[in-house]
């Protein structure tokens, strides 16, 4: 029979730093964490519970200083597009909400002239600079 005061106490100490729980895990702000307090994390204008989560994301300090499609996103103009992980190339892209076509991520962290830019676009995605290029000319 399990400990009902330690249950108690648990369920107080959620309450009281406004973590909530479901059977999935748990949420703090727009944190969210498996049952055995592993983070996960939301991709942008997605139902996590329906779509999945990102799990195995490296280091919030990995990309501390930079643009990164998960822990520190630009305001470009494809923000309000969801995100979808593509997990056959292994990037983040934005979807295109009239097309439905996906282009990658803008705060993706490759070169202009790298291959990962390659997508079949119809013009949607275009951008005079890239978020990370902005960064470098105010170096």
């Amino acid at each position: 029979m399990p400990n009902r005061d330690l249950a108690q106490n648990i369920i107080d100490l959620v309450l009281d730093v406004g973590l909530s729980c479901n059977d999935y895990g748990y949420e703090l702000d727009d944190r969210y964490f498996d049952l055995n307090g592993r983070e996960r994390f939301a991709l942008e204008h997605t139902d996590p519970y329906a779509e999945g989560f990102m799990t195995n994301v490296h280091p919030r300090g990995q990309c501390a200083g930079e643009y990164c499609t998960i822990h520190n996103r630009s305001n470009h103009h494809l923000r309000h597009w969801r995100q979808h992980w593509r997990g056959d190339r292994g990037i983040m892209e934005r979807i295109d909400p009239l097309t439905g076509i996906g282009h990658p991520d803008l705060d993706s962290p490759w070169p202009n002239d790298s291959y990962e830019w390659i997508h079949g676009c119809d013009g949607g995605c275009a951008l005079p600079v890239y978020p990370n290029d902005v960064d470098k000319e105010d170096q």
